[in-house]
């Protein structure tokens, strides 16, 4: 091995040192870089030090009502909720969950439109776009010469509606035609559902007494998807049965779900019937497929995740079934009230109807003539606000919501459609 000389020795240790000692100091140095493909991401923040510094990248929903949940992604966010401070345009928000890389927060009640901003620990981050906090105008969109209880729409921007005697479409200027043509003779009706699928879809029914599901295709011929004898059968086609057979609601895949009496069950779209959950014993116990309990169910409505929520009229609360088939409770007490709050801590009077909207929020229609009406908010974790309430209300039933977002209402009592429009 060649031995060096001193010389050429201390020459190369200090050219050593000073190369480490160089890039010992770049690595001190923090490096920003604007993204200019993400407008969520703020290329100046408040930075302290260290290069594991938090970043915002995105959140959503991008606006909503207030007591909306909105979920936060980024990097290097303090996994414990409580470290981390938010505010929605200067307000504070509820902190719900956390982790490095997600923030869950509850829009304020009293928030405003305006950025998003972190502080974690001594870094604050801010949001380059606005979250939008909407709020709502109520008018009449219609008054029906037909009574209707239930209503959906499709593409053509028409809206479907039932009555225990027919099925109805209804135009946006009001003109309202019976849809199946006079070609057969229903039982009584309570549900509807509109299938979105390609160019005009098919409208399906309930008809409770003669404990069937109906297809209606867009030229008017009414068929029998599933059922056609009282029972709880569970089947193909006319070798299933129902009960009652109430609420209509569809999944993104196009198969439909019905509340009957306490289970619910699922209906393809060849008429394959499965009970998804529910069994023999009425009460208000959660569990998995039969092993839950349900009292007296109406309304449901399917979420863009494909969970189920439906009400419950007799134990007065909100719940839940996952694709699975299990059910838990999302809200209400079972105490009688209209009392806002989380979970089952709020009370409902008479849960009829419910809605998911775009926001990841459920819309429920509840109340009586005796305590009052109201449109009640339910988030995703349960958290329950009063929408909408007052002498505008009279007997709200059905609802849909048109691709803009805006919450169409049956008012039952006073035959008309009232239109919420946010903004």
């Amino acid at each position: 091995m060649k031995t060096l000389k001193p010389a050429h020795a201390v020459a190369t240790v200090l050219t050593t040192m000073l190369i480490l000692t160089l890039n010992a100091g770049c690595k001190k140095q923090p490096h920003y870089e604007a993204d200019p493909n993400n407008p969520y991401v703020n290329s100046h923040p408040t930075y302290s030090g260290g290069e594991a510094r938090p970043g915002i990248h995105r959140f959503s929903p991008a606006s909503g009502l207030p007591n909306t949940v909105v979920e936060i992604s980024g990097r290097n966010f303090d996994a414990v909720a409580a470290n981390n401070i938010v505010t929605v345009g200067g307000v504070p928000a509820t902190v719900n969950s956390a982790s490095p890389q997600t923030i869950s927060i509850t829009i304020p009640l009293n928030a405003v439109t305006g950025p998003i901003a972190i502080k974690t620990g001594d870094t604050t981050i801010t949001s380059v776009i606005d979250f939008k906090v909407l709020t709502s105008t109520v008018s009449t969109y219609l008054t029906l010469t037909t009574k209707i209880e239930h209503i959906s729409f499709a593409e053509n921007g028409n809206l479907f509606g039932e009555n225990p005697q027919g099925v109805y479409q209804i135009t946006s200027g009001g003109a309202i035609t019976l849809y199946n043509n006079g070609q057969y003779q229903f039982g009584s009706l309570w549900g509807s559902g509109y299938h979105k699928a390609e160019g005009f879809g098919d409208v399906y029914v309930a008809d409770r007494v003669a404990g069937k599901i109906l297809r209606i295709t867009p030229s008017g011929a009414v068929g029998t998807l599933a059922g056609g004898q009282n029972g709880i059968a569970d089947g193909v086609g006319n070798e299933a049965k129902f009960a009652v057979p109430i609420g209509i609601a569809l999944d993104e895949a196009g198969n439909i779900y019905t509340t009957d009496s306490h289970r619910i069950r699922k209906i393809t779209s060849s008429g394959v019937v499965t009970t998804l959950a529910g069994g023999v014993l009425i009460g208000a116990k959660d569990g998995v497929g039969s092993d839950a309990q349900f009292g007296d169910l109406q309304g449901l409505t399917v979420d863009g995740d494909g969970s189920i929520y439906v009400t419950d009229r007799q134990f007065l609360n909100i719940r839940k079934i996952t694709k699975s088939g299990g059910v838990t409770t999302l809200a209400g007490s079972g105490a009688t009230g209209l009392v806002d709050g989380p979970g089952a801590a709020a009370q409902f009077v008479d849960p009829i109807n419910v809605l998911a909207d775009q926001s990841g929020n459920l819309v429920v229609a509840d109340g009586n003539s005796t305590t009052g009406y109201a449109i009640r908010l339910v988030n995703k974790l349960g958290a329950v606000t009063t929408l909408l309430n007052g002498q505008i209300l009279n007997a709200p039933d059905g609802m849909a919501l048109d691709p803009e977002g805006n919450l169409y209402v049956v008012n039952t009592g006073t035959n008309t459609i009232l239109k919420l429009t946010f903004k």
